[in-house]
């Protein structure tokens, strides 16, 4: 499978997507130990989590996966 970003590898955009996976798996560790009343600590953990998905998404597509499989 050929990469559509020329300037850096599928080894590459595997780790960022491996590394953004770590951070998803810290943030859903992080959002069970909020309670209830923590709306703004809840929120940005809902943020980072909306920007890891799609950091993988775009990592994904450089890499040259399928949009299908995206």
């Amino acid at each position: 499978m050929n990469t559509r970003d020329k300037l850096s590898s599928r080894e590459k955009f595997m780790e960022i997507i491996a590394r953004q996976n770590e951070y998803i798996q810290e943030e859903l560790e992080d959002l069970s130990e909020y309670s209830v009343k923590d709306k703004e600590e809840i929120s940005e953990t809902y943020k980072n989590l909306s920007k890891y998905t799609l950091d993988n998404m775009v990592a994904a597509y450089s890499a040259g996966e399928a949009i299908s499989k995206i």
